[in-house]
């Protein structure tokens, strides 16, 4: 278990509400956004602006944790990780009972994208607009948006069949089914893609 020091605490339990007001903001838009692009959002001052983002997620996580909510530091990723959150958010996810695997790979991404659209299903208002993309927020082109580009056509087979048994679970409410039906799709086309039809 990580445990931070008491001044610590303090900075990252106040900054964390000011996190969370902007990252509700965003789920509502259903895009995920870059540490960075939080940290600027929020006009955080140097030295470790990213640090500061990070500890105040890490808050948010244990607090969403005791309430029973979906964590909404799964809206923030990293710009060099692909679309995926740092290494630290599945640690603490980990620790947190919501993650049993290693911070990368197709289990990761999997796992961060059921994350992913219950938090956005979940800190939206109702009513509002579904995602869509490409994600202004993080800077990433259409031809981006596809993050399986990257694995193995057995990675992919097995992020398929991972995702098939969440669809199963009966356990993601509608709008989550719909985002991880769409990953279904993206994740076939690109195997189709590589089959050469």
């Amino acid at each position: 278990m990580t445990v931070m020091p008491e001044n610590t605490v303090s900075t990252a339990q106040a900054l964390a509400g000011r996190v969370r007001v902007h990252l509700k903001r965003i789920a509502v838009r259903g895009e995920p956004i870059t540490y960075k692009a939080l940290a600027e959002a929020l006009e955080l001052q140097p030295p470790n602006t990213i640090h500061q983002v990070t500890q105040a997620l890490e808050w948010s996580m244990r607090e969403d944790a005791a309430n029973g909510h979906p964590f909404i530091a799964a809206l923030v990723i990293s710009r060099v990780r692909d679309g995926l959150p740092a290494p630290g958010f599945f640690d603490i996810a980990k620790e947190l009972g919501r993650h049993d695997g290693e911070p990368s790979g197709p289990h990761a991404a999997a796992s961060h994208g059921a994350m992913f659209a219950a938090a956005v299903d979940f800190w939206s208002a109702a009513g509002m607009r579904p995602r869509s993309g490409p994600h202004r927020e993080t800077g990433l082109s259409p031809k981006d948006a596809n993050p399986w580009a990257k694995f193995t056509c057995a990675e992919l087979e097995a992020k398929l069949h991972e995702l098939r048994k969440l669809i199963d679970s009966g356990m993601l409410t509608e709008r989550s089914m719909e985002h991880q039906l769409t990953e279904v799709g993206i994740i076939e086309s690109e195997l189709s893609r590589r089959d050469g039809g």
